[in-house]
């Protein structure tokens, strides 16, 4: 009985302490941080985007398999994007859940890649 009690204590205690985490504000200084980081990361995932795109165009890819050869490239760009993505969504929006911000960050990412082979399609056809 002790040991589940001390479980339900436990439970207890950190649920709080993520409300308290969520409550915590951030100085602008730490916003401004958080969004340069974001910035540069987004740009790095933009630019490996591109540069897969540029090789592509040289082949004779369908534009459905590049996109899945798109979606598949660049992961480590993207994981570096995703995390100070989702921590400055945090910040702006605390009241958020973590789900919505990790949604925000499919729909960003995704976007991009659907850019990326609009592009590239537009190329390839001589637009």
């Amino acid at each position: 009985m002790k040991c589940k009690l001390s479980l339900v204590a436990t439970v207890s205690i950190l649920l709080m302490m993520s409300g308290v985490a969520r409550a915590q504000t951030y100085t602008e200084q730490q916003k401004n941080t958080a969004l340069q980081a974001t910035q540069e990361t987004k740009e790095q995932f933009w630019n490996c985007l591109a540069n897969e795109a540029e090789k592509m165009l040289k082949t004779n890819v369908s534009f459905q398999d590049f996109k899945l050869y798109l979606t598949g490239s660049c992961l480590t760009e993207k994981q570096s994007f995703r995390v100070p993505f989702v921590d400055y969504l945090a910040m702006l929006y605390p009241t958020m859940t973590a789900q919505d911000h990790f949604n925000e960050f499919t729909y960003v990412s995704q976007s991009a890649i659907d850019d990326a082979v609009k592009k590239f399609m537009d190329r390839r056809l001589g637009q």
